[in-house]
């Protein structure tokens, strides 16, 4: 739930984390598409400062970390971890930005998924993203872009173009 005065930021912060669901859900087919988000005009410096979003969450009982720091060109890096007694790295991907090139540093996949999920991580895409392109089984992985589908719901505000919204939904069944 959040609440506060009016004009403090609410409004703000959900769609944040609509952005961070459609980025995970909806990848990039090409290089060369830009993210879709306006950077926080806090002052002349920083629009042209990295954006990062955090967000903490369930999974079948087991708490995640979730970061993203983003520009408008590319994912620069993203890191998830699990967090049970401490917090330990589950994933870790950095972008080189001159080469456009995306790299798994950490990872607890086994048996060359890591390359084949790498591959797949173009470096405007998060890996959450990526994975729903390839045909590797995980069940974390799975579990967590299952949770940005089906229980991190879609926010709507006045803006919000209802008329494709319910042609969408009603295309989907």
């Amino acid at each position: 739930m959040l609440y506060g005065p009016n004009a403090s930021g609410k409004s703000t912060i959900l769609k944040a984390i609509d952005f961070l669901r459609k980025l995970v859900l909806n990848p990039a087919k090409s290089k060369s598409e830009e993210l879709e988000f306006e950077p926080f005009l806090f002052d002349s410096n920083t629009p042209k400062q990295n954006s990062e979003i955090e967000l903490d969450f369930l999974v079948n009982g087991q708490r995640y970390n979730y970061l993203v720091e983003f520009n408008k060109k590319a994912i620069v890096k993203e890191k998830l971890h699990r967090i049970d007694k401490r917090k330990s790295l589950f994933l870790l991907r950095v972008t080189d930005s001159d080469k456009q090139f995306t790299k798994i540093d950490k990872s607890h996949l086994k048996n060359g998924k890591t390359k084949i999920l790498e591959s797949f991580t173009l470096w405007n895409n998060t890996v959450l993203g990526a994975f729903s392109k390839t045909n590797i089984d995980d069940y974390t992985l799975k579990s967590i872009y299952n949770w940005f589908n089906q229980e991190l719901m879609e926010v709507f505000s006045s803006e919000t173009d209802l008329t494709n919204l319910i042609w969408d939904y009603i295309n989907r069944e």
